[in-house]
């Protein structure tokens, strides 16, 4: 995790969550029970204030561009379930608790004014002494040119980096990708520029042209909706691997090959239907480039089912604008959700499904 993150994320915090003060509205719903608990009154008045403005909070709270380290920090802080996309559904199941058990509520807002309290005194400290620690430099965000978009890749799970054997596939898997991607747009690979790295995972921080990157974007919408397919005969084929002790090793191997051919014709099939739709928007400007596109395809597809990520940070395009980043990141998702990693991870991948293609 780069320092630039915990300073930005300090910065946002102070910035969007700290004007509302969320401990002084525990606070303030705290004496207002313990008040009226003591003349026998009702505390729902008091509940429902508070409620209401955490609800307000979270509502005015963009939190779309937070980094996936940065989102683990507030995870780490116990401020996932307080701030971000479930907070609503978290407050609203909490504070309905009252009618039955207002101890219980209270106890828990009891934690959550500690937890903010401490988030607001360490993201202050944060902003205020970074900058007399580091040069401030470090703490700015990496500067998008004009025409760029800013992007990170996480090699993990599957995906991950270990060693130099790992590196050294990883980097001829990206090569592809980043040929078939800018080649498709009349670029050349260097456009696909490293601005930074780091450890924890292997993060890689790349600055891509926006032409090259529309085209991965349209890419990945058109694989999400198509990749269902591919995943129900991985799955097939999972379950026939259980049959490896129950039929002769000559029928199981005959089983396994068909499945895999299945697999390999149906992902080929797809490459060749997202390489039409790219034509069909006009995003392909180097038709010669489309055995390269093809094989950049596949290679992200791999990258995406053995676990690795793929963020936009932020862009510096008209045509590629801060929608499209949301909207990139968003089919990523989906694409990851939909994939062969989540739906078979209770499954052990071996070297046998890692090494070629998809498979």
């Amino acid at each position: 995790m780069q320092i630039n993150e915990v300073y930005s994320l300090a910065k946002w915090y102070r910035e969007s969550v700290g004007p509302h003060n969320p401990s002084k509205i525990f606070d303030d719903c705290l004496t207002g029970i313990r008040t009226v608990k003591m003349r026998g009154h009702d505390v729902n008045t008091y509940i429902d204030q508070c409620h209401s403005k955490m609800l307000q909070l979270v509502e005015e709270l963009d939190f779309s561009l937070l980094t996936p380290n940065q989102r683990r920090c507030l995870q780490h802080m116990e401020l996932e379930s307080l701030l971000l996309e479930k907070a609503p559904e978290h407050y609203n199941t909490l504070f309905n608790l009252s009618e039955y058990d207002v101890n219980y509520v209270v106890a828990n807002l009891e934690e959550y004014q500690q937890i903010f309290k401490a988030a607001s005194a360490t993201f202050n400290q944060c902003v205020a002494s970074l900058p007399n620690i580091v040069e401030e430099d470090l703490l700015s965000p990496v500067s998008v040119p004009e025409g760029k978009v800013l992007t990170r890749l996480t090699f993990h799970n599957e995906a991950s980096i270990n060693n130099v054997v790992e590196f050294n596939q990883w980097a001829k898997s990206w090569n592809f990708i980043a040929r078939g991607f800018a080649m498709s747009v009349g670029e050349t690979p260097e456009t696909f520029e490293i601005v930074n790295a780091d450890r924890g995972s292997f993060i890689v921080d790349l600055l891509v042209g926006a032409g090259a990157m529309k085209v991965l974007f349209e890419a990945l919408k058109s694989f999400t909706d198509l990749a269902i397919s591919v995943t129900d005969l991985t799955m097939k084929l999972q379950q026939m691997k259980g049959l490896k002790n129950a039929v002769s090793d000559d029928l199981y191997e005959q089983f396994v090959k068909e499945a895999k051919d299945s697999i390999e014709k149906e992902e080929n099939d797809i490459i060749e239907k997202v390489i039409e739709q790219l034509k069909l928007k006009g995003l392909i400007q180097n038709p010669e480039a489309n055995n390269d596109l093809s094989r950049a395809i596949r290679e992200m597809h791999k990258f995406n089912t053995q676990g690795g990520s793929i963020a936009c940070l932020s862009s510096n395009d008209d045509s590629f604008n801060e929608e499209s980043v949301k909207q990139l990141n968003e089919s990523y998702k989906q694409l990851q959700h939909k994939s062969e990693l989540k739906l078979i991870e209770s499954h052990n991948h071996t070297a046998e499904n890692s090494d070629n293609g998809w498979l």
